[in-house]
């Protein structure tokens, strides 16, 4: 993979910019420093300039591979196809319900070890679906996603292996605690706060620029978008979703209702 970017970066951009064509399909998508260097060859090479391992003709071979995929138009415009692609670098974020049943989903699990590897796609579907690990064999959410667990462990076979249930109570944790002690939303917060603080000191500098959208992007990925009776009070994670619609010309949230 090219060296795309400098050691303070790296944490939150691995595994998603994967090449310099995502990486520029990101900058002309966010019009990073293109107000200053406009939008051409020479302009985004300008503009990524403190990127490393990009250069004038990595950034032409970038831009003819956006072109035949359709990611962007001649004029170097991002085109609905490579806005799709953007929800893999961003992706959109959710709402905070502002009630909650009070229920929490369990899925609990005994898989045998000769089937390590299933347990352990088990463990990795379920967190894509939207369950906290409690314990290893035990995953909860307040959110009722046991059909899709269901419909997962069927096809795996893993039947006779895995119980869902449903509770009002998991232990002796308060449903708040319990919530933070499996997501960590406290340290969330704080991540988002910091985050808030670091857009209102504004930058024009295409760098400082990509650090907020893609650390933004890193907690995103982060968030399970509890109900509010679940998260710390104030919960800065609205705030920073309204304050990034105005820092990206390009508004991921719109993508899907195209």
């Amino acid at each position: 993979m090219t060296k795309l970017i400098s050691e303070q970066f790296k944490e939150v951009s691995v595994g998603v910019l994967r090449n310099t064509t995502d990486f520029v399909l990101f900058m002309l998508a966010f019009g990073i420093g293109l107000g200053v260097s406009g939008r051409s060859t020479r302009g985004v090479h300008r503009a990524a300039r403190w990127a490393e391992g990009v250069n004038v003709d990595s950034v032409r071979r970038a831009l003819d591979q956006l072109k035949s995929k359709g990611w962007i138009k001649r004029d170097l415009r991002v085109t609905r196809e490579g806005q799709k692609r953007l929800t893999t670098f961003v992706p959109e974020p959710r709402k905070y319900p502002k009630r909650w049943s009070g229920i929490w989903y369990l899925v609990s699990f005994d898989i045998p070890e000769r089937i390590a590897g299933k347990r352990n796609n088990f463990r990795t579907a379920l967190r894509r679906m939207g369950f906290g690990k409690l314990h290893e064999s035990l995953w909860i959410s307040p959110y009722n996603f046991l059909g899709d667990a269901q419909k997962y462990y069927k096809a795996e076979r893993l039947n006779e292996y895995v119980l869902p249930a449903t509770s009002k109570e998991v232990g002796t944790r308060a449903s708040k605690e319990l919530a933070n002690r499996v997501w960590n939303v406290d340290a969330l917060n704080d991540e988002y706060a910091m985050w808030i603080a670091a857009y209102q000191e504004g930058s024009r500098d295409p760098e400082k620029q990509f650090n907020l959208i893609f650390t933004y992007s890193a907690l995103l990925r982060r968030d399970p978008f509890l109900p509010k009776p679940l998260l710390p009070s104030p919960w800065f994670g609205e705030r920073a979703h309204r304050m990034f619609r105005q820092l990206a010309p390009l508004v991921i949230t719109d993508i899907t209702k195209k």
